[in-house]
């Protein structure tokens, strides 16, 4: 049931509720950070091929920044957050007003890119500085402990990119779903998805590796986008407070549960938190690249990646907010403290999810079993099938395949 002010609101006021809702989606889809973000794809080649020769470069930039003025949106997003009382009680106005600052951040992050003393603050209130707490240990801990556990190169790239986009469209195709995919070279991700739309780069990729990304963005984010846009209450695709990390989180445990997650990828992730935290606490990209290199034992392009994704906009890290969202995504699903499409019924942190059940409509889910079998169908079987090792090695470091350790 949604509280009854807001039944009654609807019923009264439901044209100028629903526009209010229009509005907050707009401010949603300008504050998206990324694409305002293109990689300068030849300066960073330069700095893979200084890094192999032992030479850690301290590039100007390895991104350029599309100039961006939030003062509109900002101004619009305060006379709306100012209405949410007349239409709604809480805990439904508690979420709606979180995200509204939660936006106001993002969109403050947004005008700030490209200048290192604004964004830096601003992007560790919004998704951490990788000295966040996990159960007993800080994450910093955590990606150590991963990075003196695994090791592991990107196998050797056989899936070409047109592949890769037809696989995409056939699994969608299959659960239902409809889904547009974009090839380009200015992505630091191998992949990258927003609004029923995914960005892959223009390469060979790994065969491991094509079948993460299908997971990640099919079998997690598409599917909750889908499923957002179901429920009666446009918060659902609005997204709630910190839904990026848990969001990100359920789409790496689908990684894990279809076989697709190896040594490289939790490299990538543990790397990624190690420089996120690492720039915050003020070193220099060169020291970052040169840390992962020669301690860590990170491939130099990964290294350079993790390092790249910390310092582009000038601070723009938002990457420790994958691995805290992994591990508390698998942990809670482990305890049986919710259903994969609980959090899958839109754009949900954990947190939000019992505030929600009232109103929280289960839509489309997938059995692991089902999401294994279409991934073979597609011409990504054969990997890491029994992955008995990874997950030893997980339990060895405290990260049991269940999720039950902490």
């Amino acid at each position: 049931m949604l509280p009854v002010k807001f039944e009654k609101s609807r019923k009264r006021l439901s044209d100028e509720w629903k526009e209010l809702e229009e509005r907050l989606k707009a401010i949603e889809r300008q504050a998206r950070t990324i694409g305002r973000l293109i990689l300068d794809v030849e300066a960073k080649e330069e700095c893979i091929r200084m890094a192999e020769r032992g030479i850690f470069l301290e590039p100007s930039s390895l991104s350029s920044v599309r100039p961006f003025d939030a003062s509109p949106a900002l101004q619009d997003l305060a006379a709306i957050r100012k209405k949410l009382p007349s239409f709604l009680s809480s805990p439904l106005r508690d979420l709606y007003e979180e995200r509204c600052d939660e936006l106001a951040l993002d969109l403050e992050i947004a005008q700030a890119l490209g200048q290192a003393r604004k964004i830096r603050p601003l992007v560790a209130r919004r998704y951490g500085s990788g000295r966040e707490k996990f159960a007993s240990r800080s994450l910093v801990e955590w990606a150590e402990r991963i990075l003196d556990a695994f090791r592991g190169k990107e196998q050797d790239p056989t899936i070409d990119h047109l592949d890769l986009a037809r696989a995409i469209r056939a699994i969608a195709q299959r659960l239902g779903l409809s889904v547009d995919v974009k090839v380009t070279q200015a992505l630091s991700a191998s992949a990258a998805y927003g609004e029923k739309r995914v960005w892959i780069q223009k390469r060979k990729f790994g065969l491991c590796e094509a079948r993460r990304i299908v997971a990640h963005e099919v079998f997690g984010h598409l599917l909750s986008e889908e499923n957002a846009l179901r429920q009666k209450v446009g918060l659902f695709e609005i997204g709630t407070k910190s839904a990026f990390r848990d969001q990100e989180g359920i789409a790496i445990w689908w990684e894990e549960k279809t076989n697709a997650i190896d040594g490289h990828r939790v490299q990538a992730l543990a790397s990624r938190t190690i420089a996120t935290a690492m720039l915050h606490e003020g070193a220099q990209f060169s020291e970052v690249l040169r840390i992962l290199v020669e301690k860590w034992g990170i491939e130099v392009r990964l290294a350079v990646t993790s390092t790249e994704r910390a310092f582009r906009g000038g601070g723009f890290a938002r990457d420790s907010a994958y691995l805290l969202g992994w591990l508390r995504v698998r942990h809670a699903l482990a305890r049986g403290k919710l259903k994969p499409e609980e959090l899958q019924a839109g754009r949900l942190s954990l947190e939000a999810i019992p505030l929600l059940h009232g109103i929280l409509r289960l839509g489309k889910a997938i059995e692991p079993g089902l999401a294994n079998k279409l991934l073979d169908q597609v011409g990504l079987s054969g990997c890491n099938k029994k992955n008995v090792e990874f997950h030893a090695k997980l339990h060895e470091i405290g990260l049991a395949c269940d999720g039950s350790n902490p």
